[in-house]
């Protein structure tokens, strides 16, 4: 759901019916934080650029700041397409040196997305949990200049 109505059409249908709900896309979902928090529904901000972008004056920075300072769980998510995952350090990069929390921003792309997705042994390093790791050079994982290689377990 990106848009307005549609989002609060989500909301009466969850409080009716009791669904689990997960906000994906969600453009305008920071114009509802408020209610998306009181509803406990977590959204899942792609970091690719959306196709409202050029139509609407809010920014990715303002739309994640809103929400989480709303105290809604925000997942940012690659948008599903190939290649696109070398863009969620690049958004993560952006938001920290605007000014987000590193921690917030990290938790963004690890531990909130597995809580969402219901892997609560996700998180912890321990013998039976499942993990990809992620190398990383440079200062920090946000560093735009560094490289990193993943490897995913088989």
């Amino acid at each position: 759901a990106e848009r307005l109505a549609d989002i609060r059409t989500i909301l009466r249908l969850q409080k009716k019916f009791g669904l689990d709900v997960i906000i994906l896309g969600g453009f305008e979902a920071d114009l509802l934080a408020d209610e998306l928090r009181l509803a406990q529904i977590p959204v899942v901000l792609a970091a690719t650029s959306s196709q409202h972008q050029n139509h609407y004056p809010r920014d990715f920075f303002s739309r994640y700041q809103r929400l989480v300072k709303a105290g809604v769980n925000v997942a940012i998510a690659s948008g599903g397409s190939d290649g696109h995952q070398m863009m969620l350090l690049t958004r993560a990069g952006d938001l920290i040196s605007r000014g987000a929390d590193p921690a917030t921003v990290w938790a963004s792309l690890t531990s909130v997305p597995a809580k969402i997705l219901g892997m609560n042994n996700y998180g912890a390093i321990s013998r039976g949990s499942s993990a990809t790791m992620l190398l990383f050079e440079g200062s920090s994982p946000f560093d735009a200049s560094a490289t990193f290689k993943v490897h995913k377990p088989k």
